[in-house]
């Protein structure tokens, strides 16, 4: 039997503050992006979007602000829906299953937290 594989790693600095919701049921929700920069010649940036639960969730808004180096492992996942005008709406997104802190927030005397 064939299968399918779906597993997206990226290191990257968030290009916002995280985002830090409720589901109706309680359960943390973040959402954040990331900047990828190849590094090559023509230093090509590619932004991702990022979602993630539970407690990661509450991590990444307590440790993470814009700026921000983290390295992401998760999954590609489509959202679909309706928009209030009728239209077909469509989003990619990284579901992480990890979030890996590579730096800290900074506190107001420009040092790192710990």
């Amino acid at each position: 039997m064939a299968f399918d594989l779906n597993v997206v790693t990226l290191i990257g600095n968030l290009t916002r503050d995280p985002e830090l919701s409720y589901s109706n049921s309680g359960m943390p929700i973040c959402s954040f992006s990331i900047a990828n920069n190849t590094g090559k010649e023509d230093d090509q940036v590619s932004f991702f979007d990022v979602v993630c639960f539970q407690k990661q969730a509450e991590n990444v808004s307590l440790y993470c602000k814009r700026g921000s180096k983290v390295v992401i492992v998760g999954k590609l996942q489509q959202r679909r829906w309706e928009d209030q005008n009728g239209q077909k709406r469509y989003k990619v997104e990284i579901v992480a299953n990890t979030v890996g802190f590579l730096s800290t927030k900074k506190n107001q005397d420009n040092q790192y937290d710990s």
